[in-house]
């Protein structure tokens, strides 16, 4: 992956129509999340997908809260999402040769303090991530 496309999805929308951006901004900005650090410290694979990512082995509670509540707002709000359970990673290799097993990994600390809205723009050189909104999160004390 480039190093411009690595993101943790917090709610994947899929193809979703530009009439609807201003209203997924306004509901995004309902979001009161809290910042967190979250340690990718394991990596893996989904054979199926041929996907390697890192993840972390300890969902911070702030992280959780978060996605549970844009989906929940989401959701209610009519869109569409897929109905498998939040798994936190961050993609690292599509189309993988080889699918390693999981293993530890020496901890990769990522400070979050905001939520972003991408479009993911695709064309003959692969997706390209465009920032549409961006909402802070609020720093613990």
């Amino acid at each position: 992956m480039r190093r411009d496309t690595i993101h943790l999805t917090l709610a994947f929308l899929g193809d979703t129509p530009a009439r609807e951006v201003e209203r997924l901004q306004a509901l995004a900005a309902q979001v009161e999340g809290e910042s967190f650090a979250l340690a990718l410290d394991r990596v893996g694979s989904w054979k199926r997908n041929r996907v390697l990512w890192a993840g972390p082995s300890i969902v911070p509670p702030a992280l959780a809260a978060l996605a549970q509540d844009l989906e929940a707002r989401l959701r209610a709000a009519g869109f569409a999402l897929e109905e498998r359970a939040f798994s936190p990673h961050v993609t690292l290799v599509r189309n993988a040769r080889v699918a390693p097993a999981e293993a530890p990994l020496p901890p990769l600390r990522w400070r979050v303090a905001s939520f972003v809205l991408v479009a993911s723009e695709r064309s003959a050189a692969g997706a390209r991530y465009r920032v549409i909104g961006r909402w802070p999160l609020k720093q613990r004390g």
